[in-house]
């Protein structure tokens, strides 16, 4: 079954090991972009916990501190403009204030005859949860906003660090499928979230990840010429499997074209032109194990390699124009790095004494997984 863009999102977001904040806003961006197209989403906003100072000791001078929701990036830039959350016995300042403070999915519609605009309206309704008394809208923007959607945020242990909130001028009933895909979208934007904060700034390669992100919803045209397949591998990885590879590539040189990153000799950053060659490429050979040089039998996972098959595997949506289908090849070891679930990877069969490539095996395995590639795009 085809994964949602919220799940390549997902994936994306556990492969990151590195983030900074002009990356992270792009990641959201990418989210508002998708949003935009499938639900008319027309506002999305990150408020992230902080806190207000509501009131001081006359005596002692001395601010008292609440709990309070800042729209992202002002808390990294100090700015005192933060929503007071308030709580139950008092009452909360905001829909949002209580979407967070009782971490609960919210999905607003009026409840007022007489308008579907939020902030005219008298009542409302959660469509959602089912929570009622829900505050008084809070208008951030001039539009005239029909459905308000808010989704908390939580890091991996489940506490709750802030919320997203999504915006239409439309009013719009939920689904059960637009639910599940803005809960993977929440999912996916509190792991970037924790990456940024937990990251040392590695921000080149990660901006030209989301670069690529972002290209899936360009809706690229067809192309007329034969596909491409894209050969990836570690510099250290075993020579004898490459050539076996390519022997069996070769025998399907009508049906496609073989870029091997080995022989990209354009001036420039490779980088670049592997990500380029990414996006152009129809199909994917990744090798991705490479020995560790401790034991001869030992080999781990390049992390560049996949790095590069995830940037494939994200274009592998029904909805691109473009799908792309991908084939891991590995040694015999550790787990892959993440959910591989839909991939038949190629084990590397060797002699279980001498650790010999058993070439003719490989070379059957991946000739006949190549037909399936093409003939079932899978």
């Amino acid at each position: 079954m085809t994964s949602s863009f919220g799940e390549q999102l997902i994936r994306f977001a556990l492969a990151l090991d590195s983030m900074d904040a002009r990356n992270f806003r792009r990641v959201r961006d990418v989210v508002d972009k998708y949003t935009s197209k499938t639900l008319g989403i027309t506002s999305t906003r990150l408020l992230i916990s902080s806190e207000v100072h509501l009131g001081v000791e006359q005596e002692r001078k001395q601010a008292v501190p609440e709990p309070g929701l800042s729209p992202f990036g002002l808390v990294q830039e100090g700015d005192i403009r933060v929503i007071p959350v308030g709580d139950e016995e008092r009452g909360y300042s905001s829909q949002a204030s209580l979407a967070f403070a009782a971490g609960k999915e919210l999905w607003i519609v009026s409840g007022d005859p007489e308008t579907d605009v939020l902030r005219e309206a008298s009542t409302y309704e959660d469509l959602w949860s089912g929570a009622r008394d829900l505050p008084r809208y809070r208008d951030v923007t001039q539009q005239d906003i029909r459905t308000s959607i808010l989704v908390p945020l939580r890091y991996v242990s489940g506490r709750k660090f802030g919320l997203v909130s999504f915006e239409t001028t439309e009013r719009i009933d939920q689904t059960p499928a637009a639910k599940r895909e803005l809960s993977n979208l929440a999912l996916a934007l509190s792991i970037a979230y924790r990456c940024l904060r937990d990251s040392d700034s590695r921000a080149r390669r990660t901006g030209e990840a989301i670069t690529a992100l972002d290209d899936v919803l360009n809706e690229p045209l067809l192309k007329l010429t034969k596909p491409k397949i894209f050969l990836a591998s570690s510099e250290r990885a075993h020579g004898d499997v490459i050539e076996a590879l390519r022997d069996v590539i070769r025998e399907f040189r009508d049906t496609f074209d073989e870029v091997y990153w080995k022989e990209m000799n354009r001036p420039g950053s490779i980088d670049q032109q592997l990500l380029g060659q990414l996006a152009r490429c129809r199909y994917g050979v990744f090798y991705m194990s490479e020995p560790t040089g401790r034991k001869k039998d030992q080999y781990r996972d390049n992390i560049n390699v996949v790095f590069e098959a995830g940037m494939l595997h994200g274009r592998s949506d029904v909805a691109s124009p473009i799908p792309a289908s991908w084939i891991p090849v590995r040694e015999e070891g550790s787990p892959p790095p993440f959910d591989f679930a839909t991939q038949r990877t190629v084990i590397v069969p060797r002699d279980p004494e001498k650790g010999e490539l058993r070439v003719d095996d490989l070379k059957n395995v991946f000739r006949e997984r190549l037909h399936g590639l093409i003939e079932n795009g899978s």
